[in-house]
């Protein structure tokens, strides 16, 4: 049979012994049928399982998301805009738990219009943070400060 000649080594393997080509086929389907279930099952379980790091900016762990749920989409899995929006949601590191708890009941109509919020809510937060970062930068100088002072004195 001429189809044997267009086939991978595994997967003659599988069919050398077949007498027929419907047998091949039936033969090379079942197993691609498999890993194509096995491959869906693995990048749901990404996608369900994927969780941003403390130290990940929104729009590189939204990038990650994105490229995980396009895989899903094109392995012909259905996610709608209200399980995408838990999912985002349930893959924020602890410290966003109030921004969850805040916001986990508004409208999930639009994931794009979360993914602004969740923008602003990190600038809002290293801002914060810098400003952190002045003051204790301020307050370190103002104790070397005090620190030389004394010195002097003695």
């Amino acid at each position: 049979m001429e189809i044997i000649m267009h086939l991978s080594d595994d997967q003659v393997v599988l069919v050398k012994d077949l007498g027929s080509a419907k047998e091949i086929w039936d033969t090379l389907k079942e197993r691609h049928e498999h890993s194509d279930r096995t491959m869906k099952i693995n990048i749901l379980q990404r996608l369900v399982t994927m969780e941003m790091n403390e130290s990940d900016s929104i729009d590189n762990f939204i990038r990650n998301w994105q490229s995980v749920l396009d895989a899903a989409l094109s392995a012909g899995k259905d996610i709608d805009e209200e399980m995408r929006f838990d999912l985002i949601l349930g893959a924020l590191p602890d410290s966003w738990d109030s921004f969850v708890t805040m916001h986990g009941n508004d409208d999930t109509s639009k994931v794009k219009d979360w993914l602004a919020k969740m923008r602003r809510e990190e600038l809002r937060r290293n801002k914060l943070k810098l400003q952190l970062d002045e003051s204790t930068a301020m307050a370190d100088t103002i104790r070397s400060l005090r620190g030389n002072q004394q010195e002097q004195r003695f």
